[in-house]
């Protein structure tokens, strides 16, 4: 059976290799040692992530190329998917149904995050509003009782 790949130790690889890089230069530029971004580059170290900014500017690449999936990665990803689905007893088809039911409960996730930033950002300058509102009237107070005396 295939292994799923990981399009961005994947990417990695291939920017070292466009830019003639060594491992020793970047994992001494991010501050690890050479053992652990060889583990890395291996796919042996699952909590990589961190390091993923460092390693986009010392490749002198964005951070969105870096972790960017090509096209022939995602259709391997499917057919690796395909494959444990049916080693585990699940129709290819089912995965899939599995997998669009997921991305469309991310997607109105998504929208209900960007309706509640939206509603944050209201209740934050209204909260301005009513302080400078609050301020002014006060000011007015201020001027009543210093006329009244």
């Amino acid at each position: 059976m295939n292994r799923k790949k990981d399009w961005i130790i994947e990417n990695i690889h291939s920017f070292m290799k466009d830019k003639g890089m060594k491992l020793d230069t970047i994992s001494s530029t991010i501050g690890i040692s050479h053992g652990e971004f060889s583990k890395i580059l291996k796919g042996e170290r699952e909590q990589y992530y961190k390091h993923l900014p460092q390693i986009a500017h010392v490749l002198g690449v964005t951070y969105h190329d870096l972790v960017k999936q090509n096209t022939s990665t995602i259709q391997d990803n499917l057919r690796y998917e395909d494959e444990s689905a049916l080693h585990n007893g699940i129709a290819p088809n089912y995965a899939h149904q599995l997998v669009n039911q997921c991305q469309h409960t991310i997607d109105a996730l998504k929208s209900t995050i960007a309706t509640l930033n939206s509603l944050v950002k209201n209740e934050k300058e209204a909260k301005e509003n009513f302080k400078r509102k609050y301020e002014k009237m006060k000011a007015r107070v201020e001027e009543l009782e210093k006329g009244s005396s």
